[in-house]
């Protein structure tokens, strides 16, 4: 454990309450990944990548989805 780097931010974004981050896992993992925190204290992990380019188009696609879905839910 004495080789352990934190995750590294690589974008966060907050839509209505959810917040959506991704980072580069460093030492914890594949590549990066993008999370949902949601208000009551759950998250889910929705996605992994193997590289930024992905992670970040991705997480961009993720909060559009997340913003139609709040937008229709109003």
């Amino acid at each position: 454990m004495n080789d352990f780097v934190l995750p590294e931010k690589v974008a966060f974004d907050t839509v209505g309450t959810t917040d959506i981050s991704t980072v580069k896992l460093n030492s914890v993992g594949r590549g990066y990944e993008t999370c949902l925190f949601y208000a009551n204290g759950d998250n889910n992990v929705v996605a992994v990548y193997d590289t930024l380019e992905d992670a970040l188009a991705s997480h961009g696609r993720i909060v559009d989805h997340e913003q139609k879905h709040l937008e229709a839910n109003t």
